[in-house]
């Protein structure tokens, strides 16, 4: 028998002979992660037994990344699942022949009995869950899934009138729907920006994982896309179906609109998908899981315990919040499905495993915690409630609302513009500032890039101007004061780098200056932002640094304020800290609280100096800067940024971007001599503007003075 192990793990099963590979799964049975970024062998296996057993809706969407996997000797046939805890939660069903399913989950039960952990299993279908009383397992149901038998269907009838309503609006709208034959780089650029879009509207208030992760070109060979493009060509809806090829159907997994798309677009791409899978010679379609959904018959056979079901429904039914349960059951109802299919939970029986696989399907779906999904969420309660009573005060002061621009910005007539915060900015923000906004606030959005999501803030148009902050820091340094005036003249773009502001971050180490501005580059790939002006402030110095070594060819030039340029004294005292291992955690929790105001305090006096701190960016910093996360990610870009610049700072006379150097004479942070005016000596026809009486916190004293050297560079840039 087979221990789990991480997907990653099996590269060896196509190399090694049986004692080899017995050796090996024992020393890594426990393994999670590796080096080996493609585990072919594995997932090609996995890939082959979904072909021919894929008889779960998630069966597909399961071999992910991350992902674990179970196997036996004794039996063909694998289990997928990832584990959260003590718990082995499998999304879905076994992989496995009809026969031998029983079987195979009773030897991985038994598997996880001697790993001391529990099992799960979620959602399965009636047909695996038939076998619950015999592998002594409780079933629930969770909900159902509606099907469309496809040689039948049609949206015919009254049950159907709501998703006709729909198409014919989508179609008068001018919105045409068709299969995607070619899967090119343009396409998944528009189709990120559009899941992006689409997130915002969510009512969760996080990033969920897990079987909810949206990942529409994952395993895209096996599966069929359709997307829906209004009257002007531009993207507006996409839908992604993947197959189930043991019952010859497929599964509508990923169904997207633009929040701004004609009404009835989501109407039409479903409709329209399931007429070409069925002309496509397709069995059946389903929609998937829609959790509570009382539909869809119990058979007798699963053993579903009644008074569990009443009580997991009841207990999710406060969950309500954070997902629109019955908005999803009445979207898939509209368009007639011929049946619903009940879909339920399998656990072991006990008092221990409930609680357990309840933290662990907390920890699956909201991997940043369910305590700050709550806190987001009633920030976002909160700042709705507060939108609609400004809405009301407006109209009753007879001011004529217009809807919203594209970006979403509130337009009023007869009063000045005011700026609303968008659901993207918001749900990232501290509860306490959500209803203390100023008009300097800018339009919070973001872009996915190597599985993270990036924070940034955009106005204006023409020539972009990518904004880069130091550390710490965020976006705020230059929305704060100077964005609005940049982008009366170019397309303005600050971005908070990761693990800053609202930008995410991976655990661990490797988040160097030059893995940071490679990210930063697929981020304006992925936005079609070209040839943009670089300007970074300090540490975002080095980064646009490393972007002018890493592609030079794809930016127009560079503006560096008081940038970090060359190694220095070393990092702080304090920065070793949060990154220790065991004791990063505790440390973190307990000097936090006590000194990290008085070092934020401390620090920008120095960085301010020879000008007094704003009072409105140390409270500010002071509330976002003491993050357990902001902390982790300072305190390892403080460590690990002269190690970086020993090795850029030998290619510097390299670039030939036209370069602008801004620095203040009083920079007792970064003294001008040692790293602006070095710089200035290394970069050929770079030019550097010295300002008297100025420290080293330029963006948010001299404004002015930053977009002055950005219309330098864009003379130099004209006369090159």
């Amino acid at each position: 028998m087979f221990p789990h192990a991480a997907v990653r793990d099996f590269w060896w099963l196509a190399l090694a002979s049986g004692g080899v590979a017995a050796r090996y799964v024992k020393s890594r049975s426990r393994a999670r992660l590796t080096n080996f970024s493609d585990p072919e062998p594995i997932v090609q296996r996995l890939l082959a037994a979904q072909a021919e057993h894929g008889y779960n809706a998630h069966s597909l969407v399961s071999i992910a990344p991350g992902a674990m996997v179970w196997q036996c000797s004794e039996l063909p046939g694998a289990i997928v699942y990832n584990e959260f805890g003590k718990v082995w939660l499998v999304p879905g069903d076994p992989l496995a022949a009809p026969q031998d399913i029983k079987e195979l989950t009773a030897l991985f039960i038994e598997a996880a009995r001697e790993a001391k952990r529990f099992v799960a299993f979620m959602p399965t279908t009636a047909r695996f869950a038939s076998n619950a009383p015999e592998l002594g397992l409780h079933a629930i149901k969770v909900g159902a899934a509606p099907y469309f038998d496809l040689t039948t269907w049609g949206p015919r009838g009254d049950r159907a009138k709501k998703a006709r309503a729909g198409v014919n609006q989508a179609r008068r709208a001018g919105v045409n729907v068709s299969r995607v034959e070619n899967i090119d780089e343009s396409l998944q650029a528009e189709t990120a920006l559009l899941c992006e879009r689409w997130l915002t509207t969510r009512r969760c208030s996080m990033k969920l994982g897990w079987l909810f992760d949206l990942n529409p070109f994952q395993h895209s060979d096996r599966k069929k896309f359709f997307t829906a493009r209004d009257a002007s060509g531009s993207l507006v809806g996409f839908l992604a179906a993947s197959a189930m090829p043991a019952r010859c159907g497929w599964y509508l997994e990923d169904v997207i609109r633009l929040p701004s798309a004609p009404v009835g677009t989501a109407d039409l791409l479903v409709v329209e998908a399931l007429a070409a899978l069925k002309a496509a010679g397709a069995k059946i379609a389903t929609l998937g899981t829609s959790p509570l959904a009382k539909e869809g018959a119990v058979a007798a056979a699963v053993g579903n315990s009644e008074s569990l079901t009443r009580f997991v429904h009841s207990a999710a039914r406060s969950l309500a919040v954070f997902y629109n349960f019955e908005g999803l059951r009445r979207f898939k109802m509209k368009f007639a499905p011929s049946w619903w299919e009940s879909e339920y939970l399998l656990f072991p029986f006990g008092v221990k495993a409930p609680p357990h696989i309840a933290r662990a399907f907390i920890q699956a779906i909201a991997p940043q915690g369910a305590s700050r999904m709550a806190a987001q969420q009633l920030a976002r309660v909160m700042h709705l409630r507060r939108r609609e009573r400004d809405q009301l005060s407006e109209n009753d002061d007879s001011v004529s609302l217009r809807g919203t621009t594209g970006s979403g910005t509130l337009i009023a007539q007869g009063t000045e513009m005011r700026p609303t915060i968008p659901i993207s900015e918001l749900e990232a923000q501290p509860l306490e500032h959500v209803l203390d906004q100023t008009a300097r606030n800018y339009l919070g959005e973001f872009v996915s890039v190597a599985g993270l999501r990036l924070h940034y803030a955009s106005k204006g148009s023409g020539r972009p101007v990518v904004f880069i902050h130091g550390n710490p820091g965020s976006y705020q340094d230059y929305s704060l004061t100077m964005l609005g005036e940049t982008a009366r003249s170019y397309r303005a773009l600050a971005f908070d780098r990761p693990g800053h502001g609202y930008s995410e971050r991976p655990d661990g180490a490797g988040m160097t200056v030059e893995v940071q501005a490679d990210l930063l580059r697929q981020a304006l790939q992925k936005l079609a932002v070209e040839t943009p002006i670089i300007v970074g402030h300090s540490w975002g110095g080095s980064v646009a640094l490393a972007m002018a070594l890493q592609c030079e060819d794809d930016l127009a030039g560079l503006v560096l304020l008081a940038p970090a340029a060359y190694p220095s004294e070393g990092p702080q005292w304090w920065a070793s800290l949060p990154n220790l291992p065991v004791f990063g955690k505790l440390i973190l929790k307990v000097l936090t609280p006590l000194i990290g105001r008085r070092l934020i305090k401390d620090n920008l006096r120095d960085a301010y100096h020879p000008q007094p701190i704003q009072e409105d960016y140390l409270k500010a910093a002071e509330e976002l800067w003491t993050r357990d996360s902001q902390v982790k990610a300072c305190a390892y870009d403080d460590t690990s940024l002269d190690r970086s610049l020993a090795e850029l700072s030998k290619q510097y006379q390299e670039i030939r971007l036209p370069t602008v150097i801004v620095t203040g004479d009083s920079d007792v942070l970064l003294k001008p001599a040692e790293q602006a005016a070095r710089l200035h000596r290394s970069i050929p026809g770079a030019e550097l503007i010295c300002l008297p009486k100025t420290g080293h916190q330029i963006p948010l004293t001299h404004p002015g003075s930053v977009n002055h050297a950005i219309t330098r560079v864009m003379e130099l840039i004209a006369r090159s």
